[in-house]
C-alpha cells in the first residue's frame, strides 16, 4: 500500500545513495556501507538502493546524541 500524503504528488517519498550520501555529509563508499549494514530497511530495485524518507530520518534523529 502506498500513502496518500498530502504534499506536493512529485515529491519522493524514498532517498537513494547518493542522496543519503549529501545529507550525511559523507563519501559514496561510505554511504553503501550504511545503505548495506541492516540499520534500516532498504529496497533493492535493479542496482538501486532505496531507503524510505520516513525510516531513514527516524534512524538518523534516533542515532544522533545531540
Amino acid at each position: 500500500m502506498i500513502a496518500n500524503n498530502s504534499a506536493s504528488s512529485t515529491e519522493r517519498a524514498v532517498l537513494n545513495v547518493y542522496e543519503i550520501k549529501d545529507i550525511l555529509g559523507v563519501g559514496k563508499n561510505q554511504a553503501y556501507e550504511l545503505v548495506k549494514s541492516g540499520e534500516f530497511p532498504v529496497k533493492r530495485i535493479g542496482s538501486k538502493y532505496l531507503v524510505s524518507k520516513e525510516i531513514f530520518f527516524s534512524w538518523l534523529n534516533s542515532s544522533c546524541n545531540f
